[in-house]
């Protein structure tokens, strides 16, 4: 390509007004769930997202009580070993008391 040529361009790319038309942003409903496992993967997570400027949000990982995960690992093993009792629809209220 020739410098002439070369120049002609920038000129003529200078001279372009921006478009009359806007364009429509189109937004995304997807969520995208990460679990990095070091605070190191968390933090650069961090700075990619920020540097994106785009929204995020971090949750703590709650557990659920010790005691309540007993309850119902037992509850599924009685039930697994025939522990249980079945109720007629006719029956439901006079079962709950009502």
């Amino acid at each position: 390509m020739s410098w002439s040529l070369l120049i002609w361009l920038l000129k003529i790319s200078k001279q372009r007004r921006p478009s009359p038309h806007k364009f429509k942003v189109m937004k995304t409903e997807n969520i995208f769930i990460i679990h990095p496992e070091t605070s190191e993967e968390e933090n650069a997570l961090k700075a990619f997202v920020k540097a994106l400027k785009m929204k995020f949000e971090v949750t703590k990982k709650k557990s659920y009580d010790p005691e309540f995960v007993d309850k119902i690992k037992r509850s599924e093993q009685e039930f697994k070993g025939g522990n249980y009792t079945t109720v007629e629809k006719k029956d439901l209220k006079n079962l709950l008391g009502l």
